[in-house]
This record gives structure tokens, sequence and C-alpha cells, in this order.
């Protein structure tokens, strides 16, 4: 049901008022005994893992962290690399989320190095790739930024899969061109990717909002701007998306 909701439509309709966030639903039992208890640990990494990145997306941030952490453990144990490497990125993420950056950009190296071992050593690194990339504009990196998007870009090459990675790239590269004063380019980056909504993360689909309210702040286009922020807090309110 979580999911449902966080990947839904939104509605193309603007918008006059400002959105509130929806508090997410309580959390039934103990999540980590209850699956460990109907699966067995190398069965009950993915359902760690995924309901963990739930509860992180809706701001329940300690069971999340539980959640996250037993399915790196159990991943690395059973040789479920790619899982455990995905894992310790949604802990670096949750940990830029409290303000914890040092521990952040560990847990995202760590969730890189582990992805090294792996048999698809390249694309289980994208997503730490592409959150280094957001974690590097955020603190004014743009030209650190602009390299990891690009070797991102490099490991993709010319396939049409992996759209929400690719997608995701674009739109920060987009906030990178914004960051250079490039607001053509900036603008037909991110309006190109978020026209492909089926296939975007909802933090980046966020970001892609927000990006193109700062482009209408640059050009003095206040009403333009305050409607992507009003779209923006209307996406992630009703999802409960915290972040």
């Amino acid at each position: 049901r979580r999911h449902t909701l966080i990947y839904g439509a939104d509605s193309p309709e603007p918008i006059d008022e400002w959105a509130f966030l929806t508090p997410p639903p309580p959390i039934p039992g103990d999540p980590v005994a209850e699956i460990l208890q109907i699966m067995e640990p190398v069965h009950a990494v993915v359902p760690l893992w995924e309901y963990g990145w739930t509860l992180r997306v809706q701001g329940q941030l300690a069971d999340s962290k539980r959640c996250l952490k037993m399915a790196a453990q159990i991943g690395e144990e059973t040789a479920q690399v790619a899982i455990a490497s995905t894992a310790y990125h949604q802990l670096a993420v949750l940990a830029s989320m409290v303000g914890d950056d040092e521990e952040s950009q560990r847990l995202n190296e760590r969730s890189i190095a582990l992805n090294r071992q792996g048999p698809s050593v390249g694309l289980v690194s994208l997503w730490p790739r592409i959150a280094s990339a957001f974690h590097s504009l955020r603190q004014g990196n743009v030209d650190e930024a602009e390299g990891r998007l690009e070797r991102v870009l490099a490991i993709l090459g010319e396939t049409d899969a992996f759209r929400n990675h690719r997608n995701s790239t674009d739109i920060c590269l987009g906030l990178v061109r914004t960051e250079q004063g490039r607001l053509d380019e900036a603008e037909t980056l991110i309006r190109e990717a978020m026209s492909d909504a089926p296939s975007l993360y909802p933090y980046t689909h966020v970001r892609g909002l927000l990006g193109l309210a700062r482009i209408c702040h640059e050009r003095g286009d206040a009403a333009g701007s305050s409607e992507f922020l009003r779209q923006s807090l209307r996406f992630a309110g009703r999802r409960s998306l915290l972040e």
C-alpha cells in the first residue's frame, strides 16, 4: 500500500494552496523480527531492504535503520553483495537526513567499495554515485558533482535500460547546469527527465520540481517559481516523503 501511494501518478492540474505533510501510517509490530520469523535469512534480505527503504523515505527512521542494517548484514553473510551494497547506500542517505554527513559519506563509500566485489561492478554503484553527486552539489562542489555524474553516464553508455538512474542523473546534471548559469540547458535536462514520470525516483521527482522552481526564480518569474514549489510540496506531502 505504501509503494502504491509513493509511486502513484501526481495530478497535473495547477494548485493555489500550500500542502501539508500527511503523516505516514503506524508501523505494525516488529518488522525485523517478523520478517525473519516468516523467512529464512537468505530470503529475508530483499523484503528487509524494501521495507527499510520505504520507512526511510516516509521518515520512520529508527525502524528503517534496523531493517536496513539487518539487510546489509545478512546480505554480506549470504553473498548477496548487490543488495548489501544498496542497503549501505540507504543507510548513508538516512545518516544524511539526520545531519551526520561524515557517517553518510563513510557508509556511501562502503557501499561503493562493496559493490566492487560483485559481478555487476559498475551498475550496482550507480545509486551511490548519483547520491554522492547530489551531496557534492549541496556542499557547493559543483565540479565534483559534475564529474561523478559524467562517470554515471559513462557506465550507462547508450543503453535505454536503467531509465530511473538516467533520469535521476539528468535531473542532478540539470541542477549543476543551473549553478553554472546555463539555464536553458538545465531546463531541457530536467523537463525531459520529468516527462518520464513512471521511471522517476520520488526523491529526484521532487528535486526536479525544485530545480524548475529555481530556474523560474533566476529568470525573475516569481509566479512560476511558486507554482513549482507548491507542486513539490503536494507531491511529497501526499506521499509522506519527509526528506
